[in-house]
């Protein structure tokens, strides 16, 4: 018989005394892997993604202020944005490996957090260094930019995990939650998770718990007054692909175990279904599998007029998120309470993933128009008046100061 979720949650509150060292052990390993994985951003730094001139045109003018609450892409994004702010401290010709390692430590922060989050302290490093090692171009690693893919992996577990012993860990959950709830919108996606930590932290008295799902729902509902109150431009939808989109969709996502719909793929989602129904940590699971589903829609009703926007690596970042969340749902049923052969297949499907992920190649990105002589531009910022001009139509005036 299979302990019942009280005796679930009682096991996975026993967390280890040594939350500091882990935590940071995690973040080392995660920022050494990143080295060898993007080593292509790190050694040549650059303002490759066109959201990074805004940030940073928004920080050179009002780095403290003003730029956290302007929307981009109708919401708030909190992470790049005090990243930009941090860089105005130092010579702009550093700038864009400013940018870029930044993001990286930013990344291994969410690594370390949910090392220490999971309840078990072998599952929750796992966890944490899945985030280097699924596979994946690097889209989301090498840009402040895209720290919301990366930083929402966590949310699950730390929406459905276990009440946290030491403040240290506490005090990182916090922050991190806040800083989550600013960046990006999924916070909002997660919700329904969120709603499920307040019904918990009602019936057990978790006093933390109510504060961490306070800071969630005011994040989410301050995203959601931003999104909702968007200038959007309407322009003809055309022709829609709702079936074509799904498969390309449905192709991508199981990509990350295996190369085509076969053994590897169902086997993958026959582990996913049964998850949901045996072992300790279930919950965890069936929070994962939302999560991924949530995005999958969102994508979906997104792309339903461009099914063609997903060949070979384009988009890829859309596709981080599930696969981290399928690793980890691989994962947890290595530790759990489960029958030994479906722990095999799941080490095997995750190993199968860890080597895929070898495959992909790293892909090169140019840096936009402008920042392509960012050395000849630094020496003349609040020097005199510039204008830059970068796609798809964006002009900046950077002044003198």
């Amino acid at each position: 018989m299979y302990p019942g979720p009280a005796a679930m949650m009682r096991s996975l509150q026993r967390v280890d005394v040594g939350d500091v060292p882990v935590f940071f052990g995690t973040a080392f390993i995660f920022f050494i892997i990143m080295l060898f994985r993007i080593n292509i951003y790190l050694a040549q730094p650059s303002f490759w993604a066109e959201d990074l001139p805004i940030f940073w045109f928004h920080a050179y003018r009002d780095p403290f202020y003003e730029p956290f609450l302007i929307p981009y892409s109708g919401y708030l994004n909190f992470a790049p944005r005090l990243i930009a702010a941090l860089a105005e401290f130092f010579p702009y010709k550093v700038h864009p490996a400013f940018y870029v390692y930044a993001s990286v430590l930013m990344s291994a922060w969410t690594a370390a957090v949910l090392s220490v989050s999971s309840g078990a302290r072998a599952q929750g490093v796992i966890f944490g260094l899945l985030l280097a090692l699924v596979p994946h171009s690097g889209e989301v690693w090498a840009t402040p930019a895209n720290l919301q893919w990366v930083m929402a992996c966590a949310l699950p577990v730390l929406a459905l995990g276990p009440i946290p012993s030491s403040r240290f860990v506490r005090g990182n959950q916090l922050a991190f939650v806040l800083a989550t709830a600013l960046t990006g919108p999924f916070m909002i996606v997660s919700a329904p998770l969120w709603v499920y930590r307040a019904a918990r932290a009602f019936r057990t008295r978790d006093g933390f718990g109510a504060l961490l799902v306070a800071i969630a729902l005011c994040g989410a509902l301050v995203q959601l007054h931003f999104i909702a109150n968007q200038v959007v431009t309407v322009s003809s939808a055309g022709e829609s692909h709702l079936v074509r989109t799904f498969i390309q969709i449905l192709l991508r996502w199981i990509e990350p175990v295996s190369r085509e719909i076969g053994a590897w793929s169902i086997a993958f989602c026959a582990l996913m279904i049964l998850g949901l129904f045996y072992g300790h940590q279930r919950v965890f699971r069936a929070g994962f599998i939302f999560l991924i589903f949530a995005i999958f829609t969102s994508v979906l009703y997104k792309f339903k007029n461009t099914y063609d926007a997903f060949i070979g690596l384009n988009g890829d970042r859309y596709f981080y998120i599930p696969a981290v969340l399928a690793a980890f749902c691989l994962s947890s049923l290595i530790f759990d309470d489960v029958n030994r052969w479906v722990k095999a297949i799941a080490a095997m499907l995750l190993v199968r993933m860890l080597f895929l992920a070898a495959e992909i190649p790293i892909l090169p990105r140019e840096p936009v128009s402008f920042a392509r002589d960012w050395r000849g531009y630094a020496h003349l910022i609040g020097r005199q008046d510039i204008l830059v001009t970068f796609p798809p139509q964006w002009q900046f005036l950077i002044k003198a100061k």
